[in-house]
């Protein structure tokens, strides 16, 4: 079987960081990190369900993030490592997709 492999660089993963780099009329994609007021989330809505039609869709998915100690992307497949993403306090982010929520698309 074959094994998911990590990026060379973890900063390959991110289209813009830090957030004051992101365009304000870039459009919501899957993998956004949003800082809500409950804390922050990464959107997991996949790109054709959380549109509906040419707008979104007014509720997506989104997984907590949260403090992970396991950083390898190697066989811990509940948890999305999220390096680089820098929160006060906490050494390793993650997402954690058994902890799934639906959020309100205006929220985000």
């Amino acid at each position: 079987m074959s094994e998911l492999d990590e990026p060379e660089d973890p900063s390959d993963i991110w289209y813009a960081c830090p957030p004051d780099e992101v365009p304000a009329y870039r459009m919501l994609m899957q993998g956004d990190v949003v800082v809500l007021d409950s804390g922050p989330v990464c959107v997991v809505s996949h790109a054709c369900s959380m549109r509906r039609g040419v707008g979104l869709h007014p509720t997506q998915i989104v997984a907590p993030v949260l403090e992970r100690t396991n950083t390898l992307w190697r066989g811990d497949y509940d948890w999305m490592p999220l390096p680089e993403l820098a929160m006060a306090e906490v050494r390793a982010v993650a997402a954690n997709l058994r902890e799934l929520s639906s959020v309100a698309t205006a929220d985000l």
